[in-house]
């Protein structure tokens, strides 16, 4: 099940990837799209130098462009240190998983080799043999000591 949900989480994780590059095609657009901003804004300073004060209205919302696409350029930056944060976890847990499974492997083996074990002293037991009254009184007395 571990294994399964590795599987999953990694799946997850490709989809995160995905979004990520669209995201940074976005950013790369916006980033061009502000280039061409400012350069239409210095152009237009040129050609209208008595509109300086729509000139300066340009500039600033330029400015507030370039700061919100920086915001931006730094969440696309975390979400690419949380992806591999969750890479990395998304390994472990396949790691620990798979430890797991060796250890059920390992328990299984010993709990063959031990019934094994079990037989072979019941053979060993029923070597012996018992009256029947010599039986009774030691099972009387475990029993008794049982508190049945």
């Amino acid at each position: 099940q571990g294994t399964q949900l590795a599987t999953t989480a990694g799946e997850s994780l490709g989809a995160i990837v995905n979004s990520v590059s669209r995201v940074s095609t976005l950013m790369q657009q916006i980033a061009q799209a502000t280039s061409e901003q400012n350069r239409a804004a210095s152009q237009i300073t040129e050609a209208v130098g008595s509109m300086s004060s729509l000139t300066a209205q340009v500039t600033a919302a330029t400015r507030e462009q370039a700061k919100g696409s920086e915001q931006i350029i730094q969440a696309v930056s975390a979400m690419n240190r949380m992806t591999r944060e969750v890479s990395v976890a998304t390994a472990e847990q396949k790691k620990g998983g798979d430890q797991v499974l060796q250890a059920v492997e390992n328990i299984s083996h010993l709990a063959e080799e031990l019934q094994g074990e079990a037989h072979h002293l019941l053979e060993e037991v029923s070597a012996f043999k018992l009256d029947e009254a010599s039986v009774a009184v030691p099972a009387a007395t475990a029993a008794l000591r049982l508190g049945r």
